[in-house]
C-alpha cells in the first residue's frame, strides 16, 4: 500500500453513498473533476474522514513511448479493480464497484438486485439476477409513461419504500450478449427523485414465446423472491426480514414466465388501470 500511495498523491476527496464512506486518490489532479462526475446518484462529498474503501486511480502517461503498452489502473484498497487502455472502461468499473460495495454494506438501506419503476406514484419492483431481462422491462415501462428508478438496484428504506438509484442502463444484445452502457439522457423518460411505496412485485423470467399469464402468490413468496436477490441478507437475517417485510406489506405479488416485454407491460398497466391491486391482493395473501 505504501508504494501505491506514492503513485497517487496528486489529489483526492471523500464521499458517502447509502451511508458508506469512500475515498478517492489519483496520480493526476486534473482528473479529479472527471472522477467526481462519475459518482453514482445520491453520492455526497464529505470533508476529511475515515473511509471504508479507498479507490486509487493511476492514469497512464499521455505520451507513450513507441512500442510500449501501458494501462490505466484502478485499485480498490490494494486490489486491482480495472486494468485497461480505455478510460471509459476505467470509469465504468469505478462506478459499478462503488454501487456494489454500497449495496453490500449500507447501514441505512437494504438493497435488492431488481429493476424499479413508478406508475402513478406507486412502485413496481422486478427482482432478478443479471441477464434476467430487468432492463428490457424497465425500458418498456418507461417508454409507456412510467418513471425510471433503477434497472439494477431496488434501494429500500425501513418503511418499505423504494428510493431512486438511476445509473446508465446496461443493455445487452440478445440473451447473454455483450453489454453496453447507455446514458440516462437517451432513456427519453422521467427519472424519479423521491421514494415511492411499493404496489406491485413481479416475479418473472424470460421464456421465448411465453405469454404473461401470472398467478397471484402470497406475501411470503414475494418476500422470498426479494431475499433471493438481496445484497448482504445472509450477514444479518433479522435485519433483512425487517426491511423485506415492510417492502411486501400491502403489495400484490405476481409470478409467471414472460415472453416479450411489451406483452407483460401492456397487460400489467391494463390491470393496474382496472384496480389490479385491490382485485388481487386478497388472493395474493391466501396463496
Amino acid at each position: 500500500m505504501t508504494k501505491l500511495y506514492g503513485l497517487v498523491q496528486a489529489g483526492g476527496f471523500c464521499f458517502e453513498l447509502l451511508g458508506v464512506t469512500f475515498g478517492v486518490r489519483a496520480n493526476r489532479k486534473a482528473e479529479i473533476e472527471r472522477i467526481e462526475a462519475r459518482l453514482p446518484w445520491g453520492s455526497r462529498r464529505r470533508g476529511v474522514c475515515s473511509v471504508e474503501r479507498l479507490y486509487s486511480f493511476s492514469f497512464r502517461p499521455p505520451n507513450q513511448e513507441p512500442g510500449r503498452r501501458l494501462f490505466h489502473l484502478l485499485y480498490g484498497d490494494a486490489d486491482i479493480v480495472a486494468r485497461t487502455e480505455n478510460e471509459t472502461d476505467l470509469f465504468d468499473a469505478f462506478e459499478s464497484d462503488i454501487a456494489l460495495r454500497a449495496a453490500q454494506s449500507s447501514p441505512k438501506m437494504f438493497v435488492i438486485h431488481a429493476g424499479v419503476v413508478s406508475w402513478e406514484g406507486q412502485g413496481i419492483v422486478i427482482p432478478g439476477p443479471s441477464m434476467a431481462g430487468k432492463t428490457t422491462l424497465v425500458r418498456e415501462f418507461v417508454r409507456r409513461g412510467g418513471v425510471y428508478y433503477s434497472d439494477e438496484f431496488a434501494v429500500l428504506d425501513s418503511k418499505g419504500q423504494a428510493h431512486p438509484f438511476p445509473r446508465a442502463l446496461h443493455i445487452r444484445e440478445g440473451l447473454g450478449g455483450k453489454g453496453e452502457n447507455v446514458p440516462l439522457s437517451m432513456l427519453q423518460g422521467k427519472i424519479g427523485i423521491s421514494p415511492v411505496p411499493i404496489k406491485l412485485i413481479l416475479l418473472t423470467k424470460y421464456e421465448p414465446l411465453a405469454q404473461w399469464r401470472p398467478r397471484s402468490v402470497s406475501l411470503g413468496r414475494g418476500a422470498l423472491g426479494l431475499l433471493a436477490n438481496a445484497f448482504g441478507g445472509r450477514a444479518n437475517p433479522s435485519r433483512a426480514l425487517s426491511f423485506v417485510g415492510a417492502a411486501v406489506s400491502g403489495t400484490t405479488i405476481m409470478d409467471g414466465a414472460r415472453g416479450e416485454a411489451s406483452d407483460l407491460v401492456g397487460k400489467v398497466l391494463g390491470d393496474l388501470g382496472k384496480g389490479y391491486g385491490r382485485r388481487t391482493r386478497r388472493a395474493g395473501r391466501s396463496s
